[in-house]
């Protein structure tokens, strides 16, 4: 087994190119490739099931010297496969919550010190309650929308 188009194409001799051409051209050699890389993609997960959870034996050495063995286990490709096999229980789950921290009196503030008129600090004021309003309501709105995700996620109940 090959297990790379280019690696494939060496054993081959046949250029790299030839196969997309091919894979373009030909439904039977669309399906031919989709059959061999299905039974190459058997092969690493085989494999990677192995690694999970029946480990493989590691050697251990003292001054350089094979002392032993020890069967290490893959936690990494346990979770892939739990994540492929089941990825409504194993998936990553985002916190799509803003969160907005907005000091409206430093920054009336700091427009102050700028601008010793208070027409400027009123607009500059009114602009940033406006601004915080929107924030609230965006982020409002982002939460609905995550809640709806949740909701629209969740199985139908059984009716029996």
């Amino acid at each position: 087994m090959a297990g790379t188009a280019s690696e494939a194409a060496r054993i081959t001799g046949i250029p790299r190119d030839t196969h997309s051409k091919w894979l373009q051209k030909s439904a039977a050699y669309r399906e031919a490739f989709q059959a061999a890389d299905d039974e190459a993609t058997e092969v690493l997960e085989k494999e990677a099931l192995r690694r999970a959870v029946e480990g493989r034996e590691e050697t251990v050495y003292f001054n350089g010297v094979p002392v032993g063995t020890v069967k290490k286990y893959s936690d990494v490709l346990l979770i892939f496969l739990l994540k492929a096999k089941r990825p409504d229980v194993y998936r990553e789950r985002y916190d799509a919550r803003i969160q907005a921290n907005l000091n409206v009196q430093s920054a009336v503030k700091v427009v102050h010190e700028y601008h010793d008129q208070p027409p400027a600090i009123e607009a500059v004021n009114a602009e940033l309650e406006a601004s915080s309003k929107l924030l609230t309501a965006t982020a409002g709105e982002l939460i609905d929308e995550q809640a709806q995700h949740a909701i629209d996620a969740e199985p139908e109940p059984d009716s029996e």
